[in-house]
């Protein structure tokens, strides 16, 4: 029997990562269906980044302030960073 695949969520971040932790605790039971493969924050020094890095999961700022105020070339580069990672929600 094969064991199905964990869906592959990327947690959006831009403070402490309260509700990030609460999933990836979630996350780690056996009969969760996703597994937690990015944190992702707007923030540089977002306190949620180290706490995913501190909990094994990969946590990466991609600051919206370099991109001034073209939002739509800043989402370009999120959803390229999700796609790169196999994230499917």
């Amino acid at each position: 029997m094969t064991v199905p695949s964990k869906t592959r969520v990327a947690v959006l971040i831009s403070g402490s990562g309260t509700n990030m932790v609460s999933l990836v605790k979630a996350a780690q039971a056996e009969d969760c269906p996703y597994e937690v493969v990015l944190v992702l924050s707007n923030i540089e020094d977002a306190a949620g980044l180290q706490k995913a890095r501190d909990l094994g999961i990969e946590a990466i700022a991609l600051p919206h302030r370099a991109f001034g105020k073209d939002r739509e070339a800043h989402e370009q580069a999120v959803h390229a960073e999700l796609q790169k990672r196999g994230v499917q929600v």
